[in-house]
């Protein structure tokens, strides 16, 4: 379950290769709201956020964000960071795509069962001529595991572009032993035959190693004579329906002949891929997209948030909020509006502990500001937050996460882009803010809600699937960052480079150096009770390249891996007791 009433786990324990000694492990709890962007020097011209979820120290989160320094849509740096509650950098991770890769768009983050993490999206290969999905995975500190591109021909950034959320990625909850996530996405039907369709529903499910489960493709059955584009939003797992439990899709359909008719779709699958509940379209007014959804197990209720376009009673467009029971039979559909407000763009919608829901927006009036909209379980509204902090704000994501503070308060935290500030020696930058319950911290400004009711017209299709196969291990390449971070107060950049940690992947395990320059790595297991320890060395695209079984003793146990027949270049170094509970992966890099 993505965005349930949860603090996500992700262990926090390890050093990291860029580490900022500023954050602490027993930072407090707080508000805040900092502006993260890079030096004037640096080329990257813009910065773009794409998700961010919560972690299991409390009031903890890490971001997914990218760099634009080719022009639009050309992103191909990316960044990872975990932030204490307190929105200091404890450690960050920059990726860049591979050099024969002409594009990478990274849209997702989704935490692993080792408290790691999934970044899910787009890739444009020279080889292929076509985009492809791709999963990259880390572990808990950040240090990159494997990069997965999968054969699918999808349609990639071009139509993405127009519906935000682009891709989603699920964690598997009823598969079963094996650890296994599905991506949601929009793919090419060219191998589909005719079907007058020119983009069509694409899921990918992947296990936690990166090999590929099953990779199908859904399109209508009986077209119409026009060409449609089904484009790919959000999936969420339901754990009970008339079906059983099965994975909630939806997403913006797009008819070409009728560029702004734009319907929202919805579509059930099981966890073999199969179609369980039929698709369907709904005509919500114009233009339905940032699509996000979100099961409530308090109330039983799937709710979906999406931009409700082109209505002439608040404003050109409003945030749209609806509540389906597990069937998807509609329960409430309400759209809202602020006085004064132009355009109101949702984002993401996530539960709260009073079993209602708060919704990350984008809002322009005078100017474009980041907003949160609280509402309760029935759709009526509480509050809507404003953060006025910059004369300007642009964003294609603003994404939420719900953490929770150790005297058990609950924080809303959201991050957005915004364009530089006068003599702030900066191009674009990251704000990353955290809220109490009602919205506020520092800059925050209460809007005038207005809100209304509606109800859809809803056209059921009939659907057919098709399976694909093909996937590859892909390499991609690091960069060390070197940013600042500007609070609410505006206060004088403080610059802080990173430095070089060593990786503590477990807390009885520790791996060093993580930068090697001898032929040698250490390696100290600290055993409760004598055992077997494995220790296996991995190129960066997964194949083996050297193993040991040792037999220790209770204690700290001071062991080496041979790095002398490799060349300089990434590897993955994995070390697991054998009873399985203590495991480390750690990334080396051989200089």
């Amino acid at each position: 379950m993505k965005k349930v009433l949860l603090a996500l786990l992700c262990l926090a324990g390890s050093a990291m290769p860029f580490t900022h000694a500023l954050a602490q492990d027993n930072a407090q709890c707080g508000f805040y709201n900092k502006l993260h962007f890079h030096r004037e020097d640096v080329e990257d011209r813009s910065v773009w956020t794409k998700d961010m979820i919560s972690c299991d120290k409390p009031g903890e989160v890490v971001v997914l964000g990218s760099f634009e320094h080719q022009g639009w849509m050309n992103s191909d740096r990316y960044f990872l960071k975990r932030l204490d509650p307190n929105g200091n950098i404890i450690w960050e991770r920059y990726l860049g795509k591979v050099l024969d890769f002409q594009h990478l768009d990274l849209r997702k983050l989704i935490l692993t069962n080792d408290n790691g993490y999934i970044v899910v999206g787009y890739c444009h290969s020279d080889e292929s001529g076509a985009d492809n999905p791709i999963a990259i995975r880390f572990d808990n500190g950040g240090n990159l595991i494997w990069s997965k591109m999968f054969h699918s021909n999808t349609q990639g950034v071009f139509y993405q572009s127009q519906s935000f959320n682009g891709v989603d990625v699920e964690k598997v909850q009823d598969g079963g032993k094996e650890e296994s996530y599905m991506m949601f996405l929009a793919g090419h039907p060219e191998d589909l035959g005719p079907n007058g369709q020119d983009a069509v529903m694409n899921v990918v499910r992947f296990e936690i190693n990166g090999n590929q489960v099953w990779n199908k493709k859904y399109n209508n059955v009986n077209p119409p004579g026009y060409t449609v584009q089904d484009l790919a939003q959000t999936i969420t797992y339901v754990p009970e329906s008339n079906a059983g439990s099965y994975y909630f899709l939806s997403g913006t359909r797009l008819e070409i002949p009728f560029f702004f008719q734009r319907s929202m779709y919805q579509m059930g699958i099981d966890r073999d891929g199969n179609i369980v509940h039929p698709y369907r379209h709904m005509n919500v007014p114009n233009y339905p997209f940032n699509i996000d959804a979100v099961y409530n197990y308090y109330t039983n209720e799937i709710a979906v948030t999406y931009t409700h376009g082109n209505s002439p009673i608040i404003s050109p467009s409003l945030v749209g909020f609806m509540a389906m029971d597990p069937n998807m039979n509609v329960n409430t559909v309400r759209f809202y509006g602020t006085q004064g407000g132009n355009e109101h763009y949702s984002s993401r919608i996530m539960v709260t502990s009073d079993k209602g829901y708060v919704i990350s927006s984008f809002l322009q009036d005078q100017q474009k500001n980041l907003s949160l909209l609280k509402i309760q379980d029935d759709g009526t509204p509480m509050w809507w937050q404003r953060y006025n902090i910059l004369r300007w704000g642009i964003t294609d994501n603003i994404p939420l996460a719900v953490t929770y503070c150790e005297d058990g308060s609950e924080h809303f935290a959201l991050s957005g882009t915004v364009d530089a500030m006068l003599g702030s020696g900066t191009h674009y930058a990251l704000r990353v803010l955290s809220t109490d319950q009602n919205g506020k911290v520092c800059g925050s400004v209460e809007n005038k809600i207005v809100y209304e009711a509606f109800w859809p017209e809803i056209h059921n299709l009939d659907y057919d699937l098709m399976d694909h196969d093909g996937d590859e291990y892909v390499d991609m390449y690091e960069f060390e960052p070197q940013v600042g971070i500007k609070d609410c107060e505006w206060g004088n950049p403080n610059y802080k480079p990173s430095g070089i940690g060593e990786a503590k992947n477990a807390a009885s395990i520790s791996v060093y150096p993580t930068l090697v320059t001898t032929n040698a790595v250490n390696v100290d297991v600290t055993l409760e009770a004598a055992g077997e320890v494995t220790m296996k060395l991995y190129s960066i695209t997964g194949a083996l390249i050297s193993e040991q079984l040792v037999s220790k003793g209770a204690g700290t146990n001071k062991l080496t891996v041979d790095m002398s027949a490799v060349t300089p270049g990434s590897y993955i170094l994995h070390v697991e007791h054998s009873n399985g509970t203590q495991t480390s992966r750690t990334r080396l890099q051989k200089l």
